[in-house]
This record gives structure tokens, C-alpha cells and sequence, in this order.
């Protein structure tokens, strides 16, 4: 499998994020929702494509040397692929490039699946947000996990 990674800053990026957005929760978030996150200074989109057709993608906020990952999807049909890894991994590399020195996520206690992920490249929980998600009309805690980038770890 031969993917390839875009970096993108613009708002005009906010459709096609709004569309793999979508395609990967329920509900997904708008055109309009990617177009105000875009607005503010820090915002950059990686879109994930095989043969040229985006399949992933992660919304990193940037402050000064941490990243946060606001959100990160694949498309269900190609999850579980080594899709999530490969995006994250050249996710990582892109940030270490931009002197970003922390990145951190905030994960579902209930989404193993990419709890298991996020370990497996190297993140561990730093601290819990109470009630922080809504799912099936129940509150649930999200996990906030975080990881050292090193630039040498990259090249």
C-alpha cells in the first residue's frame, strides 16, 4: 500500500477534511466547523491518500513547541490496515520538522481500539478529563495521552 501525505494550512482544505470527517463519525463535524478551526493561527491539516484519493486524516493545533491532534480519522474500510500508524508516524516527523517538541490527543476511555494504537507509537496517559465525551447519550471520560517528538528519532 503506497500512501502518500499532504500538509495544508488553507481553509480550503475544510471540505475535504469535512468529508473524511464525516465519513469516519457520527456526527461529523461541518465544512463550516473545519472552516472556523482553520481560522485560527496554529491549525494544520494532514490528509492521508491512496492513489491520490484521501483516506485519513489528523487536524493538528500548533502553539509554540506542542501540538495538540484536535482530531484524526481513517475511513472504516481501511482501518485496522496500518493506515493510522502510517499517518501518524509521518504526522510525527512533520511536527518534529516544525520544532515541535510534546504532542498529546485526548482519547476515549472506551476506544481501545485507538487507545492500543497510541501506545503502540509510543504515547502514555498524562491525565483524565471528566465526562468529557458524550456517547449513547452517557458521558465518559477522555484520556489524555501525550509523547515526546525527537526530531533525531526521524531522520
Amino acid at each position: 500500500m503506497r500512501l502518500s501525505h499532504d500538509y495544508l494550512t488553507e481553509e480550503t482544505a475544510a471540505p475535504v477534511i469535512a468529508v473524511l470527517h464525516q465519513a469516519c463519525f457520527d456526527p461529523g463535524w461541518s465544512e463550516a466547523d473545519f472552516k472556523s478551526l482553520l481560522s485560527v493561527p496554529g491549525g494544520l491539516i494532514q490528509i492521508t491518500s491512496l492513489d491520490h484519493a484521501p483516506i485519513g486524516f489528523c487536524f493538528y493545533r500548533l502553539v509554540a513547541d506542542e501540538a495538540e491532534i484536535i482530531t484524526i480519522g481513517v475511513l472504516p474500510e481501511y482501518r485496522n490496515r496500518t493506515v493510522g500508524a502510517r499517518l501518524l508516524e509521518k504526522g510525527q516527523e512533520k511536527l518534529a520538522g516544525l520544532n515541535i517538541k510534546t504532542l498529546f490527543l485526548e482519547v476515549s476511555e472506551t476506544n481501545l481500539s485507538a487507545q492500543k494504537l497510541y501506545e503502540n507509537m509510543g504515547f502514555s496517559v498524562t491525565g483524565r478529563r471528566k465526562n468529557y465525551y458524550t456517547e449513547a447519550a452517557e458521558k465518559v471520560d477522555a484520556l489524555i495521552m501525550g509523547k515526546t517528538l525527537n526530531s533525531n528519532n526521524f531522520h
